[in-house]
């Protein structure tokens, strides 16, 4: 049997993601353990404290969401000041007052925003595409679509969220 040192293999795996995965206190205001990747998302929320006061903030509203046992609650939107979004879960570690935090970008967010607005994967792809600014003829390009396809999906998304403009879709996703 190969004898394996765990918490090398740990570390080796946590580098390698490019999820990002950090360790908190409960109150959010220490980071315990980081890998490259949420450095690197850090990186981009860095406002001189050693805690993002913006991470500090989405993961108490995440830590406050009810979640299956043993699961995350839904993850939440977090912008930098580069307007890049980024989506956190976290949950609460037993036996310990530590969180463990996932920090991601888009693939969990059409995911999540997909089960969290009852849209189809596909809708939930053009709304994410909508709230990257772009237009029916861009959308219909990047899903290999054509615009009629688009708008239709679009009027049907509308209708789901109870919304109007793209303004309003956009503050709608973002909580706003």
């Amino acid at each position: 049997m190969l004898a394996v040192d765990e918490s090398a293999l740990a570390r080796s795996v946590l580098r390698e993601l490019d999820v990002g995965v950090l360790v908190s206190t409960t109150e959010v205001d220490r980071i315990l353990l980081s890998n490259p990747a949420a450095d690197r998302m850090l990186a981009h929320l860095d406002d001189g404290e050693e805690v993002p006061q913006v991470l500090r903030e989405t993961v108490a509203e995440v830590l406050g969401r009810r979640a299956a046992p043993g699961g995350f609650p839904p993850a939440v939107p977090m912008r930098g000041k580069s307007g890049a979004c980024l989506f956190v879960r976290a949950k609460k570690l037993p036996d310990c007052a530590a969180a463990l935090v996932v920090i991601s970008g888009d693939v969990l967010r059409e995911r999540d925003m997909a089960a969290r607005f009852q849209l189809s994967r596909r809708e939930a792809e053009i709304v994410e595409l909508v709230c990257q600014g772009l237009s029916n003829d861009e959308i219909a390009e990047r899903l290999n679509l054509t615009v009629l396809a688009v708008k239709h999906y679009l009027h049907g998304i509308f209708a789901a969220l109870d919304v109007r403009t793209r303004s309003k879709l956009i503050a709608v996703v973002e909580g706003i």
